[in-house]
């Protein structure tokens, strides 16, 4: 995995399982799955608020994974 990064969530989850994330460095969202939640505790995040994360691949491409609220 790779170190922690910023940004704001770009989508809700709303009736999906996943959502996007809009970095603080770069032009692209990330993609996030619910699972990807640090932990089950820490509640879905909405559209505009801060968190951290951890980037991992897949063979779909770049995914969020650790994902809890920026401080």
């Amino acid at each position: 995995m790779d170190k922690t990064h910023k940004g704001k969530m770009a989508s809700d989850f709303k009736q999906n399982s996943f959502a996007f994330i809009k970095p603080d460095v770069g032009d692209k969202d990330i993609f996030m799955h619910i699972t990807g939640l640090a932990s089950p505790d820490v509640g879905e995040p909405h559209v505009g608020d801060r968190v951290l994360y951890e980037v991992t691949s897949n063979h779909k491409g770049l995914i969020a994974v650790n994902v809890r609220p920026a401080a």
